[in-house]
């Protein structure tokens, strides 16, 4: 199988491995999804607002973070508003999906970590439900420019970090 990750512009490999789907991207296996309960529909695309549910936790099982019992978690398709592996793994879901994705560092924070939460070069698990997706409708206090979205973004990032 094949799909576009159009936000990073390249093509990755699917395959199937006994229940785990498997994204390759050259030549590593650095996400790999497993299908708890099979969703219905097409897939998102870019510039679809997603609802998920997302428990996330390090390979280990430290609990990073939950939407679970709260609001569901939202972001764009397409934006870099979350980690690439996070990103791949909605992509390629459908509205009811249950699954777990599996990523390797690379495809989660990397050689930075996130705050005190997420080391360096950690393995993330995302437990991920798609509830919706919706076109999404960008209002005028958005910031337009990517190269002052990706700023404020960052600096979300570094803001957030402290508080965690």
């Amino acid at each position: 199988f094949f799909f576009n990750d159009t936000a990073t512009t390249e093509i990755y490999t699917e395959q199937i491995v006994g229940s785990v789907r498997c994204v390759q991207e050259t030549g590593t296996w650095g996400v790999k999804k497993e299908i708890l309960k099979e969703g219905i529909g097409e897939l998102p695309q870019d510039g679809q607002q997603v609802h998920i549910h997302v428990f996330a936790k390090l390979e280990d099982g430290t609990v990073i973070s939950s939407s679970v019992n709260e609001n569901p978690f939202k972001f764009v398709l397409g934006r870099n508003e979350v980690t690439r592996g996070l990103e791949i793994g909605v992509r390629s879901m459908k509205v009811g999906e249950n699954a777990i994705i599996y990523c390797e560092p690379q495809y989660g924070y990397g050689q930075k970590g996130f705050g005190k939460k997420v080391p360096s070069n950690a393995k993330l698990v995302y437990d991920i439900v798609l509830l919706a997706t919706k076109i999404y409708e960008e209002n005028h206090w958005e910031v337009q420019d990517p190269k002052r979205r990706e700023l404020s973004s960052s600096l979300r990032v570094q803001g957030l970090s402290l508080i965690h």
